[in-house]
């Protein structure tokens, strides 16, 4: 026995156990806009209930196996009467099943939050918070943008430090104190700043940017980027264009590694445009070395489609795994399948020719 003990002394003194000891991981999931057309609504509402959770059956388990998930919710919470596009409103029921979903961090800058007013954003603010939820990019008052924003979390040892930003409210300007945090890059590097003055070991930028329905970034997201990266944010998360960007991941020149997704597409809605019928689950792997460096080990995404009829052209609104995708799938109607493989054809094409260091993952 006591040879045992002397042998584990002996290994945990060792070198070779050091990164061992000292190693910490976090997996990271983000998808793209949660939006809430009017058909998805009535598709939902059934017998005087809402029946949002068969919507993420079956993504539901990857979301929750995460350590933290972050979703865009595109829509204020400002109670009945409720509406979609171009004035999204919906119920709370909808927040409820992202959350019991797995999502932990609702993004909330975007240029929809306003179209039920300041009112309908702080309602929304008010039903996120009773739900122990993380909302980020909207706030009471300047106090409490100060105080919530960056947004702080630490996880496995690993302390990251989330940013939100829009780049505008569809015209619509807020009241009563309330702040919603507009892409100011003056703004933006006070709250770089802060993450590091608040011993942050990891910076992540979520930014509402961008031309709807562009495949490619524009001139003003790529230079927002680079001056996002020279000031010390590692990993940027993109929504807006409701279609899906390159991904970029790479090694930049102080030799850390750095990604950028432009466009996570839309993570369900009720759009009709093929290409806008998708978008993306990225997985991304924080991990903290031997000495104590948090840097982006792993990142790797998924296909997701938007299903809109089901058997019998029977109306459904849920999201398909595209990535695993099952061509004998009966309850997917032939104009379905096309939808989806035209889908997975395109998106697979661009991402051939686009995307840098980062692949689909396996089914």
């Amino acid at each position: 026995m006591k040879s045992v003990i002397y042998i584990l002394i002996l290994l945990f003194n060792s070198p070779l156990c050091i990164p061992l000891l000292y190693a910490q991981s976090i997996e990271l999931i983000f998808v793209g806009d949660a939006m809430l057309h009017k058909r998805q609504q009535d598709i939902a509402f059934r017998n005087e209930k809402w029946h949002f959770d068969e919507c993420f059956d079956a993504i539901r388990n990857c979301i929750r196996e995460a350590d933290l998930s972050i979703v865009n919710l595109e829509l204020p919470l400002g109670g009945a009467p409720y509406s979609g596009y171009p004035a999204f409103c919906g119920p709370d029921q909808y927040a409820s099943a992202l959350k019991d979903c797995g999502f932990d961090i609702f993004l909330c800058a975007n240029n929809h939050i306003l179209d039920r007013h300041t009112k309908g954003a702080l309602r929304t603010m008010q039903v996120l918070d009773s739900m122990k939820v993380y909302p980020m990019g909207i706030y009471r008052s300047r106090s409490e943008a100060d105080d919530r924003h960056p947004l702080l979390i630490e996880k496995n040892k690993i302390r990251m430090a989330f940013l939100n930003y829009t780049y505008g409210t569809n015209g619509f300007k807020p009241k009563d104190n309330l702040i919603i945090n507009y892409i100011d890059t003056l703004q933006i590097k006070h709250d770089i700043q802060t993450a590091h003055t608040k011993r942050a070991d990891i910076i992540i930028a979520t930014i509402h940017w961008g031309t709807e329905y562009q495949f490619m970034p524009s001139k003003s997201q790529k230079k927002l980027t680079e001056f996002l990266f020279r000031n010390g944010v590692t990993l940027i998360i993109g929504s807006h264009p409701h279609v899906v960007q390159p991904i970029f991941f790479n090694a930049a020149q102080d030799g850390n590694k750095t990604l950028i997704a432009y466009s996570l597409g839309n993570f369900i809605s009720g759009m009709s445009f093929p290409p806008s019928t998708g978008g993306l689950l990225l997985r991304v792997l924080l991990k903290k070395d031997s000495e104590k460096k948090v840097e982006i080990d792993e990142a790797s995404y998924r296909l997701l489609f938007t299903q809109r009829y089901g058997e019998n052209w029977k109306p459904v609104s849920r999201i398909i795994d595209a990535t695993a995708y099952n061509p004998a799938d009966t309850t997917i109607t032939t104009d379905t399948h096309q939808r989806i493989n035209s889908y997975l054809q395109e998106t697979r094409k661009l991402f051939k020719s686009s995307n840098i260091g980062i692949k689909e993952e396996n089914n």
